[in-house]
């Protein structure tokens, strides 16, 4: 099997794959991440792994194995490129163009496939509805908000709350008396309303920041947790 492989031309790898360097692993060796934007899912690779990949490109195992070997200090072997096509042939991260691959694909999918019940039963604790793609308007709001991301402003909020909780112990009795006002039903509403916004502006805080600094930021939306709404950001990618 080894000698077959070693001059076996290798699958093509989808275009759209990212590479990106990830923190080190616990044993101190370098890892890399690989990035599936058709299903928004990420792989941490080895250095060994990264190493193949980046010379899939050479179109076989005994190419791939002489550049690891002459470039680097990893002794690998046409078993470790075998792997590393057999874990991008399960996860559907190359081309396919013969009936042998659309058949394992479909066989992948009917794996996959469970009963409606069972589905409910697996996701009923969550799940996400996406309402919103905001990376346009992310483009937009990003140079009007950099002034929250300087330490001036954070001065200014701590103070800003020092100064406001000094304020109300010092007319605690009139401040804690304000609170009767939200007892009916206009009070309630205020309340709701106002939480509501605070939860956007949150979400809007938690997507501008994994923008500013480098990340796709593809839904917003509602999430349902164990059927009670709240709003949610895709901020996987960090």
């Amino acid at each position: 099997m080894s000698d077959e492989l070693r001059k076996q031309s290798l699958p093509l790898l989808r275009q759209e794959l990212t590479l990106a360097e990830s923190p080190t692993a616990t044993d101190g060796s370098p890892a890399w991440t690989l990035y599936d934007p058709a299903v928004h899912r990420f792989y941490q690779l080895s250095w060994p792994a990264f190493e193949i990949l980046s010379r899939w490109s050479l179109g076989t195992a005994e190419a791939i194995v002489a550049a690891v070997r002459r470039d680097t200090t990893l002794n690998i072997d046409v078993e470790d490129v075998q792997a590393s096509m057999q874990f991008l042939i399960a996860h559907q991260l190359v081309y396919g163009s013969d009936s042998a691959t659309t058949q394992r694909l479909l066989g992948a999918q009917q794996r996959t496939r469970v009963s409606t019940a069972m589905w409910l039963l697996q996701h009923y604790l969550f799940i996400r509805i996406p309402l919103f793609r905001p990376m346009p308007l992310l483009r937009r709001l990003l140079p009007y908000t950099q002034w929250i991301y300087r330490t001036s402003f954070w001065k200014i909020t701590i103070v800003a709350a020092i100064t406001g909780l000094y304020l109300a112990s010092r007319h605690w009795e009139e401040f804690v008396h304000t609170f009767r006002d939200y007892a009916g039903w206009q009070g309630l509403l205020g309340i709701a309303v106002a939480l509501s916004f605070a939860k956007v502006l949150h979400e809007f805080g938690h997507a501008l920041t994994a923008y500013r600094y480098g990340c796709q930021v593809p839904t917003m939306g509602v999430a349902l947790l164990v059927m009670w709404p709240v709003l949610y950001t895709d901020t996987n990618e960090a």
